[in-house]
C-alpha cells in the first residue's frame, strides 16, 4: 500500500475514535446530568421555598404587631382624652385604615337618636347594616356624609356603663370594609367617653363674696368681752374667722396649665408602664422602682418642674401624686431610699 494511503486511513481512522470519544463523553455528561438534575430540582426549589416560609412568617409576625400596637396604642390614647372632641378625633383617625369613611356621633343627640337605623342599634346593641339614606339615617348624618340609596353603612355601638353613648359610623368601599377591626375598636372606646367640661363656677359678687366675721363668745371661751367701755366695737383685728383650707378650683390661664399638668403626669407614667413594663416588674420586686428607672423618672421630673412648677405656684406635684399612686401602687416605699421626694 502506498504510503499516502496509509496516512489518509490513519487519518480517517483517528476522526473515527474523536467522533466516538465524544459521543461517549457526551454520553456520559448526559448521563450526568439526567441523574442529578432532579436533586438539583429538588435542592432548588427546598432553599427558596424555605427562605420563602421564612420570609412570610416574618412579615405575618410584623404584620401582627403593627396590628395589636395601633389597638394598643388607641386604647391608651382613649382612656386618657379630657375633652369629648378629642376622644372622637382619636377614634376616626384609629379606625380611618379599615374603611372608606367614619365619623363618631353621640347618643343625646336628639337628631342622632331619632334616626331609624339608630334607633334599631339601641334596640338591638348589636351593629347595624342601613342605607346611606336620609330616612334610615336621618338628617344629621346625612349632611355629613350625603345620601346614596345604593350604597351601605354600618353603624357600632360604643356602651359606657351598659348604655350605649355613642355609635361609630362606618362607610364601606372599593376595598372593603374590615368589621371585626371596626367592632374591636367600639369595644375598646366603650367606658371611655370622657364627660364633658364642667362649666367653671361663676365668680361671686362684691355682696355674696364677704366672709362674715364673728366674734367669739366670750362666755364660751373664757375670753374678756371684746367690747370698749363705751360701747363701741373693738377693732377688728380682736375678731377671729374660720378659714376653710380647701384648694377653690384654678380659675384662668392656671386652669389650664393645671390642666395640662395632670394629663402631662398620667401620660409620662403610663408611657413608663406600656414601654418598660419588664423594668417597673422588677423595681417594684426590689423595692427601688426610682434606681431602676432614675433616668427616665429624673428627666419627666425636671420637664415637670420647669413646664408647670416654676411657671404657676399654684400648680401641685401630680407627677409625684401619679408616681406613687399607678407607678408604686400607692406605697411610696416602693420607690426606694434614693427617690428624692416631691418637687414641692
Amino acid at each position: 500500500m502506498p504510503f499516502e494511503e496509509e496516512v489518509r486511513q490513519l487519518e480517517l481512522t483517528a476522526r473515527e475514535q474523536l467522533q466516538a470519544a465524544w459521543r461517549i463523553h457526551v454520553a456520559r455528561v448526559e448521563e450526568q446530568l439526567q441523574r442529578g438534575w432532579p436533586e438539583h430540582i429538588e435542592q432548588i426549589v427546598s432553599e427558596r421555598f424555605t427562605g420563602l416560609a421564612s420570609l412570610l412568617q416574618q412579615s405575618a409576625a410584623r404584620t401582627r404587631r403593627e396590628i395589636t400596637e395601633h389597638f394598643n396604642q388607641t386604647a391608651r390614647r382613649l382612656r386618657l382624652a379630657e375633652q369629648p372632641s378629642e376622644w372622637r378625633a382619636i377614634l376616626q383617625e384609629s379606625a380611618a385604615p379599615f374603611c372608606a369613611r367614619v365619623g363618631v356621633f353621640e347618643i343625646s343627640d336628639p337628631e342622632i337618636a331619632q334616626a331609624p337605623a339608630v334607633a334599631t342599634l339601641v334596640h338591638t346593641r348589636e351593629t347595624t347594616v342601613a342605607l346611606r339614606t336620609r330616612g334610615e339615617l336621618g338628617p344629621r348624618i346625612t349632611a355629613q356624609f350625603g345620601e346614596s340609596p345604593s350604597a351601605t353603612s354600618f353603624l357600632f355601638p360604643i356602651f359606657s356603663n351598659g348604655t350605649i353613648q355613642a355609635i361609630l359610623y362606618a362607610e364601606q368601599g372599593d376595598s372593603g370594609l374590615d368589621r371585626n377591626a371596626l367592632e374591636l375598636l367600639a369595644t375598646l372606646a366603650s367606658d371611655t367617653l370622657p364627660a364633658p367640661p364642667s362649666p367653671l363656677p361663676r365668680e361671686p359678687s362684691l355682696s355674696s363674696g364677704l366672709i362674715q366675721l364673728q366674734p367669739l363668745s366670750a362666755s364660751s371661751h373664757g375670753l374678756a368681752s371684746l367690747a370698749s367701755s363705751s360701747g363701741t366695737p373693738s377693732s377688728p383685728t380682736a375678731t377671729t374667722a374660720s378659714v376653710s383650707s380647701t384648694q377653690m378650683p384654678l380659675a384662668g390661664p392656671d386652669e389650664e396649665l393645671d390642666l395640662r399638668a395632670r394629663r402631662f403626669a398620667r401620660v409620662r407614667i403610663a408611657e413608663m408602664r406600656l414601654y418598660d413594663s419588664a423594668a417597673v416588674r422588677h423595681g417594684r420586686e426590689i423595692r427601688n422602682l426610682y434606681g431602676v428607672l432614675r433616668s427616665k423618672i429624673d428627666s419627666a421630673r425636671q420637664e415637670f418642674q420647669q413646664e408647670f412648677l416654676q411657671r404657676s405656684p399654684f400648680i401641685a406635684d401630680y407627677f409625684h401624686q401619679e408616681l406613687v399612686r399607678t407607678l408604686a401602687n400607692n406605697d411610696e416605699q416602693l420607690l426606694g431610699a434614693d427617690y428624692p421626694g416631691p418637687l414641692r
